[in-house]
């Protein structure tokens, strides 16, 4: 499901300021605008590596619009849901700012100084951000190094899978299935007693692919909405296998897998 948006009166100002250890500060624009064209992923946050929850997704489709992707982490107050939301950027110099709005009306300035060049596969940005929600101001300031991305599954998820195996043993037993759909949507099946497919009674089920990240959402009968997030390692007309980092109690990280056969 492609959820954009029009810019708003309600403003998000997102400034990338890119310093290239090997380039002045008077870098052609339309030099740097072909070199950002393409998909991007958060894959570090301040020298670690980053959490599948906290990933999010910048696509450059021209030099106009770009498009932000972003599942929302687990542990945060506020959740937030972009499915490639759309942005207007422009560039001066170095310095890239995109128009565009969140969801919850909230605004930012980001700094973001662009460095390995020579390859441009991956780039470091250092960031100050300032949150306005409900008259509130939320600051954050963190180092975040971006990757490019040379793929997306959004249309190869699609169809019916069942879990084959996971690496702690849920939904690893083949009596679990789901169903991807074009419209955003997807439906669970579990088997019951008798051997029979059951729908889930979920009041929702919702998810989007950006890339290789996969974020979903839903609600089951006690009102609470979950959320997970993967990252689709390999997804064919076989098999799909997906890898999350994750964080335990004590603070460790570690991978999780998961890994479906097609039904079809």
């Amino acid at each position: 499901m492609k959820n954009t948006h029009s810019v708003l009166s309600q403003v998000f100002l997102l400034s990338l300021l890119a310093l290239f250890s090997s380039c002045s500060k008077d870098n052609d624009p339309s030099e740097l605008k072909s070199e950002l064209l393409g998909k991007w992923i958060t894959v570090s946050i301040d020298g670690q590596k980053c959490l599948t929850n906290e990933e999010s997704v910048v696509t450059y489709a021209n030099d106009t619009y770009c498009y932000r992707s972003l599942g929302g982490k687990k542990d945060t107050q506020h959740l937030r849901w972009m499915n490639k939301r759309e942005f207007v950027y422009s560039i001066s110099g170095n310095v890239i700012t995109e128009y565009g709005s969140w969801q919850d009306g909230a605004t930012a300035i980001e700094h973001n100084y662009v460095s390995d060049v020579k390859s441009f596969s991956r780039y470091e940005m250092n960031i100050n951000q300032s949150h306005k929600r409900n008259g509130v101001t939320v600051e954050e300031n963190s180092n975040v190094c971006l990757q490019k991305v040379n793929v997306d599954h959004s249309n190869a998820i699609l169809g019916l899978w069942e879990g084959i195996y996971t690496s702690d043993n849920t939904y690893g037993d083949a009596n679990h299935r789901w169903e991807y759909k074009n419209d955003g949507t997807f439906i669970y099946y579990s088997k019951d007693a008798e051997g029979l497919w059951v729908k889930s009674d979920n009041l929702y089920n919702e998810y989007f692919v950006d890339g290789y990240l996969l974020a979903t959402r839903w609600i089951e009968s006690d009102n609470v909405e979950n959320r997970e997030w993967w990252n689709i390692k390999t997804c064919n007309e076989e098999k799909m296998e997906w890898e999350a980092i994750r964080k335990r109690a004590d603070g460790t990280q570690y991978t999780h897998t998961f890994i479906m056969k097609r039904i079809k």
